[in-house]
């Protein structure tokens, strides 16, 4: 590393406390490579990576290659890892590790949240979902309507029939404004199909979603309608250790489909075409309105920039200007009436009634607070762990607020786990180079890959590096197991290929992209922190 004079700080946006005045575990069929050193079960922060920090006003510029350009082969030439990314050069103060905690969203914190959206609006109790919701619905999937109708849908349509009619006779017959007279937090009232969808999925041995009568029975819940027409919906949760979740505050008018939730359909839907779809089928009716819904959402008139100056004032307006841009993706932002939200109907159904026509284009903005210039950021699971019994799942997520901007200007708001600091353990620390970087990944993307593979079969599995980027993630603080410690991190999003024209010649096909691997590896020394695909 070159040293170069500079005055720096440390930043840390929103882990610092605001004042307002108004996915699936990846698992592999190979050995997992070691774990990190850095921070174990069995001990704190290794010695070999604490480094002397920084003068004041000393920066320090990483050792990285500008193009990064790398092929690694194994098991006769059928396993491939590639690389080939320009690497932009990192310039960064100390690399400190700091330990934070939960924050709790007082309710004079809510108050000024809840001003400043709803404005002068009347809020009314949260309406629940009629009885003729669940009568419509059911007479869909009975008469095998619209996506109904395919019989290769991955779920039982019998099983969710029989679902539907159990919650029917448990919703109301209709739902009555009722005012809000005083903003506080209550419990919150078990949503019906919710809990017998989940009963349902256990039922059946898949322990997916999670049992929340503790939690919904705790008074740290507030819900709210705005407006008399209903056009709006707030959400606000504190943090209570003994519920186990996060603070979190959401305003929203409206409902959207993100590119990635289009692109991800596509892309299954894709792949099963390549082993045939019939035509007419309602299999190739539902991609024609999945690219429907694509094609309406790349038309937009709204300026990236744009959504970005007035995202940029909303965090100016609430004290929060010291976030930074992480990611900025399109979206089809409907209103509450045109894309109602998925409860207990699958999302392909939704998507499947979204008319494009309807749907306003935007972008959805997520900002995360910072250590030195690099990104908080985390693995797309929300939480790490291997099936070794290893886990560096934190109690915590890591703080980002999201923010949609349609042509009509702010239509969503979410603010989820708020945090503050605790300490700073150590005010710098090594990074490792970055070749051994790459030998500790590619050994991950090696655990990918499947080694049940017959050794005459020549189907050729390819790994590409799509992204790479250096940041800061969440893991256990030691011995401190509810907060979390910050430390430097690489981020790898893998790109899966597979190739069958060897083994099958003319029949064979060559499929880019069909599965997406996200790898998070400690920067200090490249043990594992986290790994998720989709």
């Amino acid at each position: 590393m070159t040293i170069k004079k500079k005055r720096t700080k440390i930043i840390l946006p929103s882990i610092l406390t605001v004042s307002l005045t108004c996915g699936l575990l990846l698992t592999g069929c190979q050995k997992t490579p070691d774990q990190s050193a850095v921070v174990s079960k069995a001990g704190g922060l290794s010695d070999d990576v604490i480094a002397e920090p920084l003068k004041d006003g000393e920066t320090q510029t990483l050792d990285l290659p500008e193009h990064w350009d790398t092929t690694v082969t194994w098991s006769n030439d059928r396993g491939v890892f590639h690389a080939d990314q320009k690497l932009e050069s990192v310039t960064t103060g100390n690399l400190p590790v700091i330990e934070v905690s939960q924050k709790k969203l007082e309710l004079e914190q809510l108050n000024g949240l809840i001003s400043y959206f709803a404005g002068g609006e009347i809020l009314y109790q949260t309406q629940e979902l009629t009885r003729e919701y669940y009568q419509n619905l059911l007479d869909r999937i009975k008469n095998r309507e619209g996506f109904y109708a395919d019989n290769s849908v991955e779920y039982d349509l019998t099983g969710l029939e029989k679902l539907v009619e159990e919650v029917l006779p448990l919703a109301p017959e209709q739902t009555p404004l009722q005012e809000i007279g005083q903003i506080e937090y209550t419990s919150k009232k078990t949503d019906p199909a919710y809990e017998a969808k989940r009963k349902s999925l256990e039922a059946y041995g898949y322990d997916i979603l999670p049992d929340t009568t503790k939690q919904d029975g705790m008074e740290i819940h507030f819900q709210a309608t705005v407006g008399a027409d209903a056009k709006g919906t707030i959400n606000a949760e504190t943090y209570d250790p003994e519920a186990g979740n996060y603070s979190i505050f959401s305003w929203s008018e409206g409902n959207g489909i993100e590119l990635e939730t289009i692109e991800n359909s596509l892309a299954r839907g894709n792949l099963t075409a390549e082993y045939g779809v019939p035509a007419g089928s309602v299999k190739e009716s539902f991609m024609e309105k999945l690219q429907a819904l694509k094609d309406q959402m790349e038309e937009t008139a709204l300026l990236e920039e744009t959504a970005e100056d007035e995202a940029e004032k909303v965090l100016k307006d609430l004290n929060l200007e010291n976030m930074q841009l992480l990611s900025s993706d399109k979206i089809l932002w409907y209103a509450q009436s045109d894309y109602p939200e998925a409860t207990i109907l699958e999302q392909q159904e939704a998507l499947w009634n979204a008319d494009p026509n309807l749907g306003k284009t935007g972008y959805r903005l997520t900002y995360v607070p910072s250590v030195s210039g690099l990104k908080i950021n985390q693995d797309k699971s929300g939480g790490y762990s291997d099936d070794s019994g290893f886990a560096y799942a934190p109690s915590m997520p890591v703080e980002q607020i999201y923010i949609v901007v349609t042509e009509d200007g702010i239509r969503s708001f979410k603010w989820k786990g708020m945090s503050q600091e605790e300490k700073i353990v150590t005010e710098n620390v090594k990074l490792l180079a970055f070749d051994e970087i790459e030998n500790r990944l590619i050994d991950q993307v090696k655990y990918l890959y499947p080694s049940s593979q017959p050794a005459e079969d020549k189907t050729i599995f390819g790994y590409d590096v799509a992204t790479v980027e250096l940041g800061y993630t969440y893991i256990p603080a030691y011995k401190n197991p509810q907060n979390a410690w910050l430390v430097p991190a690489w981020f790898f999003t893998i790109s899966e290929s597979e190739d069958t024209t060897a083994e099958l010649g003319t029949a064979g096909k060559k499929i880019e992209g069909y599965q997406t691997d996200y790898i998070v590896l400690n920067a200090t020394d490249g043990g594992r922190i986290g790994s998720y695909w989709r």
